[in-house]
């Protein structure tokens, strides 16, 4: 072909990328005009970078094949007998091995006008680089040849389908438009399943250590995007299709200023467009983009053009990830935007190392990687514009430096003030292990944690922390972990925390109900402000099936040996024969301090409020915990004496509390008893004192109790509405159930 002809199928072929996949064909017949052979060769080029389009049927392996005899088409041991995709250097076909009688997939690069000794290289470099690659998550070559001016190679045929057909269906299911035929081929669950995340971290971790083995082995695949992860039968990936990939032992046949990759996919050093700083971690960068694609199905950069991707890649940050969608857990965000950092020197060091933190999300483990603080966030965007860097660091300089001797004392006394936190970590056998500690504020108005911090690894002894109410997470690296609430509210306090860990973490929750993350409101109710209508991110929680029953707590305090409940004391002389009769009721007058050692122990926590009410009322919210119906009869125990006027708590508690596991009828859809009933249930959450004037105060020392006790007939009250007692109360009306984050 000469210069100016190929001047012009590239020409065409160019502007047809610009357009939407459907508009391409008639573009380049309108361009082509009469001149049949351009538009062939234009539409040829366009089927091997969309392999799901359809401008020409499969090319002939020879030019005197008839295309209805492509099936019967030999080449050197293999039978050819269908195609099974298309890519930017080949056709793939299912095939047939003679000598062996097995099926395998035969990759053709096929005769083409515009076919270079460039291509053909680059089509053997894959074959080669392919073949030094033995790894069950990379599909494996057997053989390779040529037949004329065909060449090709064999490789094991993977029984399947891809990430992108997976990920279409995935959108499609999330649209309402869900195959039902599709879901049992499919390896990941639906998006809204309790368990995709998880299944989302396996299968990347997975591709993360095939790239770790080619990478050790000096091969960079320069191309991993959905479509060459393939999914197998068994729900394993398998990395295909080596077509760009770098060699270390090869060399380079890349120019500068020429492409290598898929543009939604490419690292922000492969939009450049030069050879050098494409290293192993671009391959890093595009499985993050997979991984980011999974959570949210968006891909993060957009554009109408290849080129307002590039841009995109290059100059914007992609939207964030729990934004776009919600009940991503933040670790998983973390470990994606690190993944997917602009500079390569600030992605994961290697492909180890992402699948080392992915490993750790999967077993309930701290990450390693910590998100970018705001400092880091401003230096890499100052990063890509270098003018500015200077400028600004000038400044910076001009304006602290005068003000830093004069603030660093007074900071010093304002840190020296700051209350301290101590925690140790042990193992079941009570020696030492080593943990991670992070603190989350709680929002006293939605009763939901914030964003986390790392305060560091135990033993940890004397962090200072911000005076608030905390969220504490001890997350041991040997998997599990323990969320604690603290009240920091007097300068110097000094808090100490011991976390165990059990012989069995995942048997924490076990019985326990599971509910979804997500946008959730607490419905309005009669009587005070305070939570009514509050808006709240909800992520996925554990929450117990039943109050914490008498003999539960007593097994509690012949472990620890810890102080009995004000009541047990007053009114029982035989522990035993106490629990013995009435084991089975819910445990009441409890002190907080003594709920959350309890808790702990147990490997929980209390719920927040708005979880409580997600668990007792649904979402959409129902009449009642047990009925949708407005005008449904109480049912559950709700008909008792009222022991707020009754000068006999403790024998009223005894006559009206009913077991935890009673009332069957009146448990929630989700199983949950007593949620209205029986005794009142104390939460995380700090009370909010609505009688204050315009703005609600805090009542930081007494906490939300709900669901009413077994005098809820007598109330008069919506069943919503909520009720506290201090900290320090005992009330034989009052119990608790427990609950746990999923991910912390």
């Amino acid at each position: 072909m000469k210069p100016e002809r190929w001047s012009e199928v590239e020409r065409i072929f160019h502007e047809a990328l610009e357009r939407e996949g459907g508009e391409r064909e008639a573009f380049v017949r309108e361009s082509c005009g009469d001149d049949e052979e351009l538009r062939d060769e234009v539409l040829k080029m366009l089927g091997f970078v969309d392999p799901k389009a359809s401008f020409l049927k499969p090319p002939s392996l020879s030019g005197d094949l008839p295309p209805g005899e492509l099936e019967q088409r030999r080449l050197g041991d293999f039978d050819l007998e269908e195609e099974i995709g298309r890519g930017g250097m080949g056709v793939v076909f299912r095939a047939r091995q003679r000598s062996l009688g097995r099926e395998v997939a035969v990759k053709v690069l096929p005769q083409s006008l515009t076919l270079t000794q460039r291509q053909v290289e680059r089509f053997y470099r894959e074959a080669r680089a392919v073949a030094k690659l033995n790894h069950p998550g990379i599909v494996s070559m057997i053989t390779v040849g040529a037949e004329g001016d065909t060449y090709y190679f064999a490789m094991d045929l993977v029984e399947g389908h891809d990430l992108a057909e997976e990920i279409d269906h995935l959108r499609a299911e999330a649209r309402g438009e869900g195959d039902g035929d599709w879901r049992p081929r499919s390896v990941l669950p639906s998006s809204r399943a309790h368990n995709y995340f998880r299944e989302v971290s396996r299968l990347i971790r997975d591709a993360a250590d095939a790239l770790q083995y080619a990478h050790e082995h000096g091969v960079v695949h320069r191309d991993i995007k959905p479509s060459n992860l393939l999914l197998d039968s068994d729900g394993h990936v398998r990395i295909v299709d080596f077509g760009l990939a770098r060699d270390e032992s090869q060399g380079s046949i890349s120019k500068d200023g020429e492409l290598a990759g898929t543009p939604h996919y490419m690292s922000p050093e492969q939009a450049r467009a030069k050879k050098e700083g494409v290293d192993h971690r671009t391959d890093i960068y595009s499985l993050g983009v997979v991984l980011y694609e999974l959570l949210t199905l968006k891909k993060p950069h957009t554009g109408t053009t290849n080129q307002e991707v590039l841009a995109h890649i290059l100059y914007q940050d992609p939207p964030h990830i729990r934004r776009e969608a919600p009940r991503v857990p933040r670790d998983l965000e973390t470990i994606c935007e690190a993944a997917m950092a602009k500079a390569p020197r600030d992605r994961y060091r290697t492909a180890a190392d992402l699948s080392d933190d992915l490993t750790r999300f999967l077993n309930n483990e701290a990450i390693r990687r910590r998100p970018p603080s705001l400092a880091q966030r401003v230096l890499r965007r100052l990063r890509r514009h270098h003018v500015l860097l200077g400028i600004v660091a000038a400044v910076v300089l001009a304006l602290f430096a005068g003000r830093w001797f004069t603030r660093r004392g007074f900071e010093s006394d304002r840190i020296a003030s700051l209350p301290r936190l101590s925690v140790r970590s042990l193992g079941p056998d009570g020696r030492p292990i080593p943990a991670v500690v992070r603190i989350r504020p709680i929002d006293p108005l939605t009763t939901q944690p914030g964003p986390a911090q790392v305060l560091g690894h135990t033993p940890l002894l004397e962090a200072p922390i911000e005076q608030g109410y905390w969220r504490v997470i001890v997350a041991f690296d040997a998997g599990g972990f323990r969320e604690v609430p603290l009240l920091a509210d007097t300068p110097r306090q000094e808090f100490a925390l011991v976390a165990h860990r059990k012989d069995d973490e995942n048997a924490v929750t076990e019985g326990m109900v599971l509910f979804e993350g997500g946008e959730f409101t607490i419905p309005d109710f009669e009587g005070p402000e305070g939570l009514r209508g509050v808006h709240a991110k909800l992520e996925p929680f554990w929450i117990s099936p039943t109050e914490v029953s008498v003999r539960e707590y007593a097994r509690f305090l012949d472990a620890t040996g810890r102080e009995e409940p004000y009541p047990w004391k007053r009114h029982v002389t035989d522990r035993a024969a106490f629990v013995d009769r009435y084991g089975d009721l819910p445990v009441t007058g409890v002190r907080l301090v003594d709920v959350v050692a309890y808790a702990n122990w147990r490997g929980l926590r209390l719920p927040t409020a708005a979880e409580w009410y997600r668990a007792a009322g649904g979402d959409p919210p129902r009449a009642y915990p047990f009925s949708e119906d407005p005008n449904a009869a109480l049912i559950g125990n709700v008909q008792g004496k009222s022991i707020l006027s009754g000068p006999q708590k403790w024998p009223i508690y005894l006559e009206d509390a009913r077991p935890v596991r009673s009332s069957p009828a009146a448990r929630t859809p989700e199983g949950l008893y007593h949620m209205l009933g029986n005794v009142a249930e104390l939460t995380e959450s700090l009370a909010l004192d609505p009688f204050t004037g315009e703005k609600l105060a805090v009542r930081k020392h007494d906490r939300f109790v709900l669901g009413f006790s077994w005098d809820f007939a007598d109330r008069n009250s919506d069943w919503r509405t909520p009720e506290y007692v201090g900290a320090g109360d005992e009330e034989e009306w009052v119990g608790f159930r427990l609950a746990k984050s999923v991910n912390p």
